[in-house]
């Protein structure tokens, strides 16, 4: 599939159809599933408790879970490291921004990953540059990016590379990347993956469209259920070990527990997609 058929489902994405979001949250329903939506001025805050609202082109010190009031991702490292919140999405500057569960609080978020058979994830997202790697989301096993669960990236060539680990005892982890089929700078795009732990198949889809496919290894990683508590840290905008900085843009995403299927996808994609990040 070419670039300027992706860009048309791009355009096709949203226009005047009402918001598909409601629907996307029902995925998550009685789950231990999240959803981060910078659309929403509610779920924005100044600051790291959530008790000062945010507003338009401020920086945002958390945002919260649009399913749980419990999930959140804050900073309260340092007010430069906070990203700025455009009313649609949020910005990162390419040099030390990100938000995280790394500041002295737990958030259910964390729960996403453990003791699951399968998980999809789905961001929008759009880089202003590519002249280094742009790091969108980072889950690990510990407070560094050294036993990572896995780690979605931009590359300086602008493929997808998706580096994935089950459990922190595999000895390594295994690489996807969309090979051939370049990310551009100032376009935004739907990116989602599927991974089965316990049957091996991985899936990575931009805009509605397998842009490759691989299978977990059966050993090192090992295949099977995750963990019981091996989510122990994520990040977005930048790694836990605080390397590749995102620079651009991330508005909606949502973190399944479960293997989505077809229609699943569709709706998740849908409401993922509708909204424009700037």
């Amino acid at each position: 599939m070419s670039f300027m058929d992706l860009a048309v489902r791009r355009r096709r994405m949203g226009g005047g159809a009402p918001d598909p979001w409601p629907a996307t949250l029902a995925l998550i329903s009685s789950t231990k599933g999240w959803a981060l939506d910078p659309t929403s001025a509610a779920l924005q805050f100044d600051d790291s408790g959530r008790t000062v609202p945010a507003t338009v082109t401020q920086q945002v010190a958390a945002s919260v879970s649009a399913y749980s009031s419990t999930g959140f991702l804050g900073q309260v490292s340092a007010t430069s490291f906070e990203p700025y919140w455009n009313g649609k999405s949020l910005q990162w500057d390419g040099i030390d921004d990100y938000l995280s569960n790394q500041a002295g609080y737990t958030s259910t978020i964390l729960s996403w990953l453990n003791a699951v058979n399968a998980a999809t994830f789905c961001v929008k997202f759009r880089v202003g540059s590519l002249a280094a790697v742009n790091t969108i989301l980072n889950v690990s096993t510990n407070a560094s990016a050294t036993a990572s669960m896995f780690m979605l990236n931009v590359t300086a060539a602008g493929e997808i590379s998706l580096f994935m680990r089950r459990v922190s005892g595999d000895a390594a982890g295994v690489t996807f990347t969309t090979s051939g089929l370049n990310i551009q700078t100032n376009t935004d795009y739907v990116l989602t993956f599927t991974c089965d732990y316990v049957n091996g198949p991985v899936n990575l889809r931009i805009n509605g469209a397998s842009a490759n496919s691989g299978t977990f290894p059966g050993t090192s990683p090992s295949l099977g259920s995750t963990a019981a508590a091996d989510s122990l840290a994520l990040r977005i905008g930048r790694t836990l070990s605080n390397t590749n900085p995102m620079n651009g843009y991330t508005g909606r995403m949502v973190g399944l527990p479960y293997l989505a299927d077809a229609g699943q996808l569709a709706t998740l994609e849908a409401g993922v997609g509708y909204s424009t990040l700037i």
